[in-house]
């Protein structure tokens, strides 16, 4: 379900969003609304100047072409552009894809004296927030453009939060705010396929809290969840960049390591385990200390990837079953 929410928030497009109704009133009264001219032609300067003279809160700045326009967008910051079709260097068009690829995200309304409804749907499709014919120019007509485009800017942006807020709440533990078991799940299937193609070595890492159930009975799940909380603080600074550590369930975590042979990994998680062994916990006026128990499995080992969580699974049982607090790597003779 969360999944689909991610997916029709990204399809969002600027295009389809409704602004809310205006009239002669900038979006922000009070703050003047900065507008970048994009138009080589003086008269049509004046008449956009003297049009924009009835508009309160409004800064008009010009550019005569699309080299200009780039330069003063890199030096400042606007809020709107006004452009014209045809420029000396290049279209509209040819300037929609420059801010694009300069990740320029500013709404543009394009002002100009050609086109047809068939230039107007292409130049909206480009990335136009509007479109409105110098014939037709008016306060009224151009304070309306200038409000709804800030506004599906603005809906467009509070959007492209949603989306990034969503998808995290679909691939992140809340607690730990380490990778939760679905997407680990998915990454691990991944990883595996590629270390096979490209004929590498995985590990997998699974580690449990030991006696984590003992924690929550004696100072209570707050303290739990504090502890969960800050031993995935510390494993999320704890691995490399291209690994993946997991909430994998409960009291136990998990990491994906590419390209890592055993000996590698049994360093790093000896590293680990001896880091949450020193750690001092305090929840209130309770100080306590927590042990793990660590399990390491080899892709080279696995024929698939229940092979792989079986092997790290085995590795981790042996852990515990032999005292805990330590680190044991899975080896086939212990099938």
């Amino acid at each position: 379900m969360i999944s689909g929410i991610v997916e029709k928030i990204r399809t969002i497009h600027h295009y389809e969003i409704e602004p809310r109704s205006s009239e002669f009133s900038i979006t922000d009264p009070g703050q003047k609304t900065r507008i970048l001219l994009v138009d080589d032609s003086d008269d049509a300067f004046e008449i956009i100047k003297e049009t924009l003279r009835d508009i309160n809160f409004t800064d008009l700045s010009r550019a005569v072409n699309i080299k200009e326009a780039l330069a003063v967008l890199k030096q400042d910051k606007f809020d709107l552009i006004l452009l014209d079709h045809f420029l000396d260097d290049g279209t509209g068009f040819d300037f929609l894809a420059s801010i694009a690829k300069e990740g320029i995200e500013i709404p543009v309304v394009v002002v100009t004296a050609f086109g047809d409804e068939m230039l107007v749907s292409q130049m909206i499709q480009s990335g136009a927030y509007d479109y409105l014919p110098k014939n037709k120019l008016s306060t009224e007509s151009l304070s309306r453009a200038i409000n709804n485009a800030i506004d599906k800017a603005r809906l467009k942006a509070e959007a492209k939060k949603a989306q990034a807020r969503m998808a995290e709440m679909s691939t992140i533990d809340e607690l730990t705010k380490l990778a939760n078991r679905r997407y680990f799940m998915e990454a691990l299937e991944g990883e595996l396929e590629r270390a096979r193609r490209y004929k590498n070595e995985m590990m997998l890492v699974i580690m449990d809290l030991d006696h984590f159930k003992e924690v929550n009975d004696t100072y209570g799940h707050l303290a739990g969840d504090m502890v969960l909380s800050e031993i995935g603080k510390e494993l999320k600074e704890h691995v490399r960049y291209n690994d993946l550590a997991s909430r994998y369930g409960g009291e136990e975590l998990a990491v994906i390591l590419p390209n890592t042979n055993q000996d590698s990994a049994c360093i790093a998680y000896e590293r680990f385990r001896k880091m949450v062994e020193e750690r001092l916990f305090i929840h209130g006026s309770s100080q306590f200390n927590i042990r793990v128990s660590i399990g390491i499995a080899s892709s080279n080992d696995s024929n698939s990837l229940n092979d792989l969580i079986a092997h790290a699974d085995l590795a981790l049982y042996k852990a515990k079953e032999t005292g805990r607090n330590k680190v044991v790597t899975y080896t086939p003779e212990e099938k």
